[in-house]
């Protein structure tokens, strides 16, 4: 596990080997937080077709897609 092995403090800038393991469980961690979102989306969503392009969104440009996304959806980010 990357914490154990890679402890986040103190931060290590200069090792390769550290910012690599954390930029990889970061990457995972969002994916997997993506994956989540994805679902509450297929599920409100009634064409497909959206859903998909909106997971789409989500996975491939980020988190400006999921606030438009959460907009969208809710009517407001509050």
């Amino acid at each position: 596990m990357t914490v154990s092995a890679f402890p986040l403090f103190p931060f290590q800038a200069d090792s390769l080997e550290w910012n690599s393991n954390w930029l990889i469980a970061t990457v995972i961690d969002y994916y997997g937080a993506c994956l989540c979102f994805c679902g509450v989306v297929f599920k409100s969503e009634d064409n497909w077709i959206y859903g998909s392009l909106w997971c789409l969104g989500f996975c491939l440009l980020g988190s400006p897609i999921a606030a438009c996304g959460c907009s969208y959806f809710y009517g407001s980010m509050v």
